[in-house]
């Protein structure tokens, strides 16, 4: 700033319990020698509306507008968020890849609004059967994913995934129609490893596969981690 550089940063304010975010610009005055920084002019600027507006599109950006779950964005920036955090930690967190065992028989047979209707049954059921502080996300088609974080053992992701298998075998009732899918996980383990989020979704990804290959209406897990 005394070098003559304009300086802006936002700062928030508190007043009256009421908060707001303000855009505060320092703007220097150069001497008449053209060289010195003799003062500045400070311009104050309430762009609490702005930030606002700003932090909702941001959110809608990463969320699934069919399931209100995350999207695709959301769940790559917050599994990279929780990779980071599982390793400052040393907790253990488990990623489940998965999609919906026969869709297009259904998609086919029934119409696209059948389809989606059943996309939304399924987040509603995923959401059911999960724990409060699982992250849930739709990735696009019949693909889901889910992040756990900070659980104590193996077996329990594994109990989780027996229970989304179990809970998607019971039929589906979507305006009249009754419709049976089931689904197929693949769980993938990670706690300290130096491995990008995308890696560790393609190792859960491989598992769906293999569960795919062994039958459907199953899930497998990939190696545990003490």
């Amino acid at each position: 700033m005394l070098a003559g550089e304009t300086l802006s940063f936002e700062e928030e304010d508190d007043k009256e319990g009421i908060e707001r975010c303000m855009e505060v610009i320092y703007i220097p005055q150069i001497g008449e020698d053209k060289l010195q920084v003799v003062g500045f002019h400070v311009m104050r600027q309430d762009i609490t509306v702005q930030k606002r507006e700003k932090q909702r599109l941001l959110k809608l950006a990463q969320v699934d507008a069919l399931t209100g779950l995350s999207n695709r964005a959301g769940f790559q920036q917050k599994l990279s968020y929780a990779m980071h955090a599982s390793r400052q930690q040393q907790h253990l967190m488990a990623v489940m890849y998965m999609d919906i065992d026969r869709f297009k028989p259904v998609n086919d047979t029934h119409g696209h609004g059948t389809g989606d209707a059943l996309l939304r049954a399924f987040a509603q059921r995923l959401t059911q059967t999960m724990r409060a502080t699982d992250i849930i996300a739709r990735l696009g088609g019949d693909e889901f994913t889910i992040i756990m974080e900070q659980i104590a053992r193996p077996d329990d992701a594994a109990v989780l995934a027996e229970k989304i298998v179990a809970a998607m075998r019971q039929p589906f009732e979507l305006d009249g129609i009754s419709v049976r899918i089931s689904a197929s996980i693949g769980l993938a383990f990670y706690r300290d490893e130096d491995i990008s989020p995308a890696v560790l979704l393609q190792r859960a990804d491989v598992l769906l596969y293999q569960a795919k290959q062994d039958g459907r209406n199953t899930y497998r897990a990939g190696a545990t981690i003490d």
